[in-house]
């Protein structure tokens, strides 16, 4: 992990936390209830340098990788990615939190703090779960250990089914109810060689919970007092 990369995450952190950008959501009060009721809060950035370092050393990651962001937000992981050289992308389903992503993106280029390709950068807005995986469920009944499907109709901009299988790597900072059905998506349309990883909660350590969607846990020490969970198909 270099210094520059510490910085950079460093600054990202404290751009997330000290309010400046919360002004755009108060004025579309309608989209602060859904940034409530889709539980937004800034990831804990000061973290993603230790988890790309103990990626690398496990050696899952490489030249081409491809890492996908479930929920970007503000899209500051998928900005570290490319600082260290991983082409990212990301979907978010509230478009002011994707608005201003886009143009954090854009300033992050223009003070040649990522490189002119990141601006390839896909910041998608709408719902990474594909309208097939709802339709799939529609006349059945729910995943075991979910309450049920997080979207059960279709808005504009999703994951196609086809992309799935595009990336490498998927990012998630979910919470509790999110868990199975992520999994789920994971288990049914990434590729047999994916891994997910992400902010961990106390479902992604149930053992339960991963043998259902024939998946399995591995548990890495990434720093003193980090560890890091990466979930792979069996």
């Amino acid at each position: 992990m270099t210094e520059a990369l510490q910085k950079f995450s460093d600054d990202l952190e404290d751009w997330s936390a000290n309010g400046a950008w919360k002004s755009a959501l108060k004025a579309k009060e309608v989209w602060l209830r859904v940034q409530e009721s889709t539980g937004f809060v800034p990831g804990y950035h000061h973290l993603i340098p230790e988890k790309i370092n103990c990626l690398e050393k496990l050696g899952l990651l490489k030249k081409g990788t491809r890492m996908c962001d479930l929920g970007f937000g503000l899209g500051a992981i998928i900005f570290m990615w490319w600082k260290v050289g991983y082409e990212a992308d990301g979907f978010e389903i509230n478009p002011i939190l994707g608005h201003i992503a886009q143009k954090k993106l854009n300033s992050l280029v223009a003070e040649k703090r990522l490189p002119r390709k990141a601006l390839t950068a896909k910041l998608w807005q709408g719902s990474y779960i594909p309208p097939e995986y709802c339709f799939h469920w529609r006349d059945q009944k729910a995943p075991k250990f979910s309450e049920g499907i997080q979207h059960n109709f279709v808005i504009p901009g999703y994951l196609p089914l086809s992309s799935w299988s595009a990336y490498d790597i998927f990012y998630a900072y979910l919470w509790p109810s999110q868990v199975a059905t992520v999994f789920e998506l994971f288990s049914l349309y990434a590729r047999d060689d994916a891994i997910l990883t992400g902010q961990m909660c106390g479902n992604w350590r149930r053992k339960d919970l991963t043998e259902a969607f024939g998946l399995k846990t591995r548990i890495v020490q990434a720093s003193e007092y980090h560890y890091l969970h990466i979930i792979q198909k069996r």
